[in-house]
Order: C-alpha cells, then sequence, then structure tokens
C-alpha cells in the first residue's frame, strides 16, 4: 500500500509543483549520527522519506540497522532541528563488503523514514528522474561542512552512463556521499542518482552514482 502511493505521490508531484527550485534544494541535507555529527549528504524525496547512499548508514547483515541514532537536517533554514530517522532499508542488492565494487555501487542506496514529515515551510522534496544521458549537465547538491546552511551546487557533464551507474566529471569530496544527482527541469529539480563513490578517468577526477529510477521500489517494498 505504501509503495503504490508513494509512486502515485511522485507522479502527482512531478506535475503539481510549482517549480520552486530553491525550496527543493533545501531538501537537500546531511545524515548525522549521534556523536559523530555529519558523515554523509542525504536528499528528501517525500515529506518523511530521504534517499542516501547505503555505505552511509551501516545496516548489518542480520538486518540490525543504527536509525535511532540516525537523523536528517534539511539545508533551507539556519538552525532547523534535525529529524530523527525512524526506520533504513537499504537496496537488497548492495554488499557493504564490496562496497568498491562496480557491480556494488549500482546499488548503493539507502531509504530512510523519519519520525515526522518535513514541513514544506522548510524544504519541498525532489521528484523522480529518468535516468542520465551522455553529455547531459546534471548537478551534484550536497550539504556544505563549512558551516553554512545552503547546499553546495555545481555542474557536471554525465561522462558515461553504465547500465545502473553514472559518471559525471566532477571531483568529490569526504562526505559527499549520499548527495543527490540531480536535473533542473520546467517543473522542478528531479533526482536522477545519489552519489556513491569517487573516481578517475585517466586525469580527469569523477563522481559515480547509483541510478535512482528502477531502483526505488524493492527499498520501498521492504519499507512497507
Amino acid at each position: 500500500m505504501r509503495c503504490a502511493a508513494f509512486l502515485v505521490w511522485m507522479a502527482a508531484l512531478a506535475v503539481a509543483l510549482p517549480a520552486a527550485a530553491s525550496e527543493q534544494i533545501f531538501g537537500v541535507g546531511r545524515l548525522e549520527r549521534a556523536g559523530e555529527g555529519a558523515v554523509c549528504s542525504a536528499a528528501l524525496i517525500a515529506p518523511d522519506l530521504v534517499v542516501t547512499a547505503a555505505h552511509c548508514v551501516r545496516v548489518g547483515k542480520d538486518g540490525a540497522e543504527d536509525a535511532p541514532a540516525l537523523a536528517f537536517r534539511p539545508g533551507g533554514v539556519v538552525g532547523a532541528p534535525p529529524t530523527t530517522v525512524d526506520e533504513v532499508v537499504q537496496h537488497p542488492l548492495f554488499v557493504f563488503t564490496a562496497s568498491k565494487a562496480p557491480w556494488s555501487l549500482r546499488f548503493d542506496l539507502a531509504l530512510l523514514r523519519l519520525e515526522a514529515e518535513v514541513p514544506p515551510s522548510i524544504a519541498l522534496p525532489l521528484g523522480l528522474g529518468v535516468e542520465a544521458k551522455i553529455g547531459e549537465p546534471l548537478i551534484i547538491a550536497s550539504w556544505r561542512n563549512d558551516g553554512t546552511s545552503r547546499p553546495r551546487q555545481r555542474a557536471c557533464e554525465v561522462l558515461e552512463n553504465r547500465p545502473s551507474l553514472v559518471t559525471v566529471a566532477c571531483p568529490v569530496r569526504g562526505g559527499e556521499s549520499g548527495s543527490p544527482i540531480i536535473r533542473q527541469t520546467e517543473a522542478g529539480l528531479e533526482i536522477v542518482a545519489v552519489l556513491s563513490s569517487r573516481s578517475q578517468m585517466g586525469s580527469q577526477p569523477v563522481g559515480l552514482g547509483s541510478n535512482l529510477n528502477g531502483r526505488l521500489r524493492p527499498m520501498l517494498d521492504l519499507l512497507d
């Protein structure tokens, strides 16, 4: 039921949102862990759902999760309190011990349910977009670790789009895992992929992201 309702909500969002791009960008925030502070970036995709990289959440083989230790802080309002994470699921095909292997990076995704909805006055969720195309300019939006409240944004050209894994021409720094790779459209911002790792193509530093389209449903089913 939740999976079907969410997909209907996402379809309606793409039509109904008035392209408040700045408010959507504020849906990009940081994932915090008690005692550690910021650990990764993350993005709001529904009022109570956040997506990030699976390697950021430490879900164990036995199903144990550290949800009570996690919180999401959106990047739009100075001093806005973080919202505690209530439940965590990672993509069922992700294997943490092989997290750097290309096949595992394709499934480096986790879905987090929050204890409470993030009000639209704080941030609006990102829409869900189709997979990236080679040569397309996309945007990496990540939480800044410099004490500011605004997500860092930069344009990155798509260099390669292997099955399920997109390569963008941007250097990636620590703390940017889990950042959304997004597309600007007339209807607003769409999340295309979730940043998983950094790499090199010759002398070009690149970011590798797991495509979200087609990989969201298994996590929604587990969340149900």
